[in-house]
């Protein structure tokens, strides 16, 4: 298909009779709102039938009419092809609405019209973007849709719809062979057909340049470049002549087919075209002139591609992607001695057509090159380049061993830090991946080295922030802290680095509650809040969004229960609500004053809020509700009443049970709606129903993903409070299984499974454990932990 520019689009198509139907040329494009204001009201009187049949279709008309122009002033390829659909489909429903209409040829056209524009749309995305396959499938799809509703109403009849018919069907026909292979029979029969149709010259003045156009470019295509030639100087005369683009475009493939390219630069260099649009042209040119070398040799094509490459380049123009990728697509490949820039622009080019481990390989010969010209910085910055291209591709360990190269190399310039960081990452995805011979302690090696010989550079930022995550999921929140704390307020990752400290502070505060005092975390407590404090003082130069999550936070530390000051987190709150939200802060801060509100006592606000959560919820932010459901769960087991724990598990409740009832729709995953009903289970046992909570985990299971220790703990106190006692040994003998010995979570479940085990009468067992437990650790886990460890025990003696 030629690459002719989107006035063709826009091509006069001329109704049967004048003056009632106009098939406009150039169309200037209609403001979104123009569609908003008239399209229903257009759509309500086609559907009139108390108006005529004419008057109607003249409206069905303008309303597709809108549609196009809407579809050529947008610039998203999704929107354009929405609106070309939307004129289609009512075209075509007026037709089945009205089966006698009178214009039915018109209509098919218009509707044709309309495909064909979609097919171009398409066309100009696959020049593109070629890896993506669907792109050309959707193409093909539209030229065929256009070609079976021209062929339905083709004719050999005189006039001016039948000429432009003819001429559209020739077209479609036209483009839709280029898209086959050379020599493939159907093409070659397309483009007879197509000739076949052009035989007829047409009545309307406006048809005659482009249709000499079309049928020069068919000419060529067969090898009558003379007869190509001769039409299309005449089609440069007819009065209005085609655009300079359109004749240009042809008069240099009919100028390149025949070898004369000096005379096709010649012609291109003294248009009028726009610099990308003549370095493109211009580059076709040295491209043919490269794979059939004329006078001045392949290496003077080569240099003349570069260039032109190059100049696209600097112009930033998306041009360059046609380019580079027509380039790789003719199979032209420098020679070894040509200059590192031309091996770079094929490996660009070998990425845009989709083959990232080629390019990779294009950019070493980059390397190598360069290498042998002594630039050892550049040929490591086209190392880099190739082992993005790795990355890219998913192969990590081999992205790994050409970085390794980089980074070792001392001369290797401004690419060394960006060439450790990016190997920090390979190792990261390859671990993720469960690529053999990668271990988390490499990923940390990777990082800690990064840090440590770039200190100063920014990808030394990120290297804490990563590392600073494999610190926290080891369980060392101190090294993490140190990390994150190290990052600057300058740069990006600083308030991530605070939100994740903040977060962390928290739940290692949450996680205590079973095993410490409220006293002994208070001091932890009050650390935490001060941190906020401090990151908020420190915020006060960035974005108000970064304020907005330090708040979410500060108000999220205050609703943990005991310890929390839920007025403060509502006063927080309030204070969001008077900024700039997002979606998911105005979500959260409404869960979050849900929350306050129970824990105020505010009981009917807060049910309240809770019934009417399915108007205001964001189904993006699942995992946000999911911990709000967490941190209710915590308040109720927590509540030093019986009412308010009942109330507790009341908003659980009305949150948790019409989310699950609307089943795929809820956009909640597997383990998700795993946990959300092992919660509603938990708040129905709150509300004093165990029948309920037993129906509710009716064929239920653990999620699929390692549970953590908070869930299993609660699993079985679930299993306890439902007196399914050997259930809850179960869970407890598994959190022992998954905690390390002599941490306060191990003495509680050690503690939870011999309480499981007097009241299942299994005295001595309970006993042993608890005995076995003191000789390992005499001081039975210290605080709170002891005194119940003595009790139980004392308790166990008096039995016997």
């Amino acid at each position: 298909m030629s690459l002719w520019s989107h006035v063709f689009q826009r091509l006069v198509v001329v109704a049967a009779a004048p003056g009632v139907f106009s098939f406009a040329f150039a169309q200037t494009p209609t403001p979104i709102d123009e569609i908003s204001q008239h399209l229903a009201g257009m759509k309500k009187q086609i559907n009139d039938v108390s108006v005529g049949v004419a008057q109607r279709e003249i409206l069905a008309i303008e309303t597709a009419g809108t549609l196009d122009r809407a579809a050529q002033a947008e610039t998203r390829i999704d929107a354009k092809q929405a609106n070309w659909d939307e004129a289609v489909g009512l075209l075509d429903g007026f037709r089945e609405k009205n089966p006698d209409q009178p214009r039915v040829k018109e209509f098919q056209l218009q509707a044709a019209v309309y495909r064909w524009a979609q097919a171009r749309a398409w066309h100009d995305q696959h020049a593109l973007f070629p890896a993506d396959p669907a792109i050309r499938a959707h193409e093909v799809s539209a030229l065929d849709d256009a070609i079976a509703r021209l062929r339905a109403v083709v004719s050999d009849e005189p006039g001016v719809l039948p000429d432009n018919i003819r001429f559209r069907l020739a077209w479609a026909l036209a483009d839709r062979a280029d898209l086959e292979d050379a020599k493939a029979p159907t093409r070659l029969a397309r483009d007879e057909e197509a000739l076949k149709l052009l035989e007829k010259l047409p009545t309307e003045p406006r048809l005659a340049g482009y249709h000499g156009l079309i049928k020069a470019e068919l000419l060529r295509r067969s090898g009558k470049l003379p007869e190509a030639a001769a039409l299309i100087t005449e089609a440069s005369k007819i009065d209005p002549p085609p655009p300079e683009a359109e004749v240009l475009d042809v008069s240099v493939r009919v100028l390149t087919d025949a070898r004369k390219y000096t005379e096709a630069k010649s012609v291109v260099n003294a248009s009028k075209l726009p610099p990308a649009a003549k370095a493109l042209t211009l580059a076709r040119i040295a491209l043919a002139e490269a794979r059939a070398p004329g006078d001045g040799g392949r290496a003077a094509a080569e240099k003349e591609l570069l260039q032109q490459v190059q100049a696209l380049r600097i112009l930033k123009a998306p041009e360059t992607r046609i380019a580079l990728a027509e380039w790789v697509a003719s199979g032209v490949e420098p020679d070894d001695l040509v200059d590192p820039e031309a091996w770079d622009a094929l490996a660009e080019g070998t990425e845009i057509r989709g083959d990232s481990v080629k390019a990779a390989g294009f950019e070493e010969k980059a390397a190598a090159r360069a290498e042998k010209n002594g630039g050892n910085e550049a040929a490591a910055g086209y190392r880099l380049r190739g082992a993005g291209f790795f990355f890219q591709a998913g192969k990590y360990e081999e992205a790994d061993a050409l970085l390794a190269k980089v980074v070792g190399d001392p001369h290797a310039g401004a690419s060394r830090p960006k060439a450790g960081l990016l190997q920090c990452l390979a190792r990261g995805r390859a671990l993720a991946a469960g690529a053999p011979g990668v271990t988390s302690q490499a990923y940390a090696e990777a990082l800690d080295r990064q840090i440590r010989e770039f200190p100063d550079d920014p990808t030394a930022i990120e290297a804490r922030w990563l590392l600073g995550n494999v610190e926290q999921a080891r369980g060392d929140r101190e090294k993490a802290k140190k990390l994150w704390t190290a990052i600057p307020p300058t740069a990006a990752r600083w308030i991530d680095a605070r939100l994740a400290l903040a977060d962390a502070m928290r739940r290692n505060i949450e996680s205590q509650f079973a095993t410490a005092d409220d006293d002994a975390l208070a001091p932890e407590f009050a650390a935490a809040s001060k941190f906020l404090t401090d990151s908020q003082e420190a915020a006060r130069s960035r974005a108000e969004s970064d304020q907005v999550e330090l708040l979410l936070r500060e108000a999220r530390l205050e609703l943990v229960p005991k310890l929390g000051k839920p007025r403060q987190a509502r006063d927080f709150l309030d204070r969001c609500n008077g900024m700039n939200l997002t979606t998911s802060q105005r979500y959260r801060a409404r869960l979050g004053r849900t929350i306050a509100l129970a824990a105020l006592g505010r009981y009917v606000e807060a049910e309240r809020e809770a019934q009417q959560h399915p108007t205001w919820a964001d189904p993006a932010s699942r995992p946000d509700f999911l911990d709000a459901i967490r941190l209710l769960d915590l308040c109720a087991s927590n509540s030093p009443t019986d009412l308010q724990q009942r109330r507790f598990g009341l908003v659980v409740r009305l949150l948790v049970q019409p989310l699950l009832r609307e089943g795929e729709d809820s956009a909640l995953d597997a383990d998700q709606r795993s946990e959300l009903t092992f919660r509603l289970a938990r708040a129905l046992l709150f509300q004093g129903d165990p029948r309920g909570a037993q129906e509710t985990l009716r064929g239920w299971s653990l999620p699929r993903r390692t549970a953590d220790d908070r869930l299993l703990r609660d699993l079985a106190d679930l299993y306890s409070r439902l007196e399914v006692y050997e259930l809850a040994i179960d869970v407890n003998r598994l959190r022992l299984r998954n905690l390390a010995a002599g941490s306060p979570s191990w003495f509680d479940a050690r503690y939870n499974l011999a309480l499981t085990y007097y009241r299942l009468g299994r005295r001595k067992e309970a006993l042993q454990l608890i005995e076995g437990t003191s000789i390992l650790h005499p001081d039975l886990g210290g605080g709170s932990l002891q005194e119940k460890f003595i009790r139980l025990r004392q308790r166990l003696s008096t039995a016997q």
